[in-house]
């Protein structure tokens, strides 16, 4: 029964209220369709759990002043697959509602958590693009027992910027100008070969974006704690574009922590790398999953 639905929460005292649910066709031998509808609070798609399926599921979390829509070119492709299927637009980010305080990888964790519990998934595989990167592991720090792998999508699992760098950084975008500003730094990141669509696409997810979630992205991955290097004892895939930030010594580094680590670096790619080469990233993504036996077919 595929469906697709948001959830009211409090990040505050995590209760969950009663849901009305969107039912959508009949089930097949493959996930069903990607779905969503308008309600309050997280906002999610889902293909649904299948008949005879394991409560487990792949996933998707976006990176800072974005949105689910940055997967486009994966949900389709890894659905195909029989897989269930989640991606999240995190709290105050898409159509989710605001955050009740203030942002920090703990409540974008709950958040996810969240959604697990309301559709009914123990177990994932999360994959996190950018920011969701440190999003995911700081999910594993919280909730070891229901993470079965990480995927990061070029972003970094150990501190490449001064945390104190990065929180006085996201003091730009509440100023006057802050939004121009993150546009124009968006724009250098997104090349004159892309199509329109894919142009307008990742530059909506900006317009989208609230003031408090542009600062709010930044100041949660600004914190300390986010870059202790304590143990990740779960599969690890990175997924990277080439970048200054990915040298060996960081590889080696998050190496003396993640004892089970493969690293694929794509080259001339963007740092949306999962637009410059969908086939690639999706073959690469999906060689992990299958050879590892992580998710039921």
């Amino acid at each position: 029964m595929p469906i697709a639905r948001r959830l009211r929460l409090s990040f505050h005292s995590f209760v969950l209220p009663a849901l009305v649910l969107l039912t959508l066709g009949g089930c097949t031998a493959m996930s069903g369709p990607l779905s969503s509808h308008d309600g309050g609070g997280v906002h999610y798609l889902d293909t649904g759990a299948q008949p005879g399926a394991t409560d487990n599921a792949l996933v998707f979390v976006h990176g800072w002043a974005s949105d689910h829509t940055v997967w486009r070119d994966q949900l389709e492709a890894m659905r195909t697959r029989g897989w269930r299927i989640l991606a999240i637009d995190l709290p105050g980010h898409g159509d989710s509602e605001p955050v009740d305080g203030a942002h920090s990888m703990d409540v974008y964790a709950d958040g996810i958590a969240a959604m697990m519990d309301d559709a009914g998934v123990k177990r994932a595989v999360l994959i996190g693009h950018s920011n969701g990167t440190p999003t995911i592991r700081q999910f594993y720090r919280r909730y070891p027992d229901r993470t079965i792998a990480l995927v990061g999508v070029d972003g970094a699992l150990s501190s490449v910027i001064d945390p104190a760098q990065m929180r006085e950084f996201a003091q730009r975008f509440g100023d006057p100008g802050g939004r121009e500003f993150a546009v124009s730094m968006l724009e250098q990141m997104v090349p004159e070969t892309w199509t329109d669509a894919d142009r307008e696409l990742v530059m909506s997810m900006i317009d989208n974006a609230t003031d408090e979630a542009m600062v709010g992205g930044i100041m949660a991955a600004g914190e300390d704690a986010i870059w202790e290097l304590d143990p990740i004892e779960v599969p690890v895939l990175l997924l990277n574009a080439e970048s200054p930030y990915w040298t060996g010594a960081y590889i080696e580094e998050v190496r003396s922590f993640v004892p089970d680590l493969e690293v694929h670096e794509f080259e001339g790619v963007t740092h949306f790398l999962m637009f410059d080469r969908p086939e690639g990233f999706n073959s690469k993504l999906t060689w992990f999953i299958k050879r590892r036996g992580l998710l039921d077919e």
